[in-house]
């Protein structure tokens, strides 16, 4: 008799490292001290398992996270329930240069401009921008260093990008994906 077993696939160490790295970011703005996120997590499924990983999530009406979606859906969400906080996941304005460079890169759609959230009553609280210029810089330093077999320099360079991760820190500076915060105007 066969035995079979269930492996299950990790779906964090699938996704790109900039995407790894606003998961955890995302984590930390959510979780409380017990490591429990109150919020309904909505969007792309690999990203909903990913995020869900780091810890429980508590179902919260009024604090929905979206993660990579169009704004349409954040627009029937708001008028279901007129949510208080409003946490989203979206490409910068890089995204758009870098992707045609890149091998496999999961479409995350930009998060609507401020216009749009001040027709819909919302007000940016904070603002995340995750691989800005530097950290493509240096993650191309390494690329190119190891095609040259310079592997001390090359680890050099990833320790550069790593740092640089999540550096990008002006309202003005582009990133391949930001993190944004909204709360309810009064």
């Amino acid at each position: 008799m066969r035995a079979e077993t269930a492996i299950m696939r990790d779906t964090t160490s699938a996704l790109p490292m900039e995407m790894r790295a606003s998961l955890d970011l995302l984590f930390e703005l959510l979780a409380g001290e017990r490591g429990v996120m109150p919020t309904s997590v909505i969007g792309q499924p690999s990203l909903v398992t990913a995020l869900g990983r780091y810890g429980t999530i508590e179902s919260d009406r009024d604090r929905p996270t979206f993660l990579g979606v169009l704004a349409s859906e954040i627009s029937r969400t708001i008028e279901r329930s007129l949510p208080q906080r409003i946490v989203v996941l979206g490409s910068g304005r890089l995204q758009r240069v870098i992707r045609p460079l890149r091998r496999s890169v999961a479409p995350v759609p930009r998060v609507p401009a401020e216009g749009w959230w001040e027709r819909q009553g919302y007000q940016l609280v904070r603002s995340i921008k995750i691989q800005g210029i530097g950290s493509l810089f240096w993650s191309s330093c390494d690329r190119l260093l190891r095609r040259f077999d310079r592997t001390a320099l090359a680890d050099r360079c990833r320790i550069a990008m790593l740092r640089t991760l999540v550096a990008a820190r002006w309202s003005i500076a582009p990133s391949t994906l930001c993190i944004h915060e909204y709360r309810r105007a009064a």
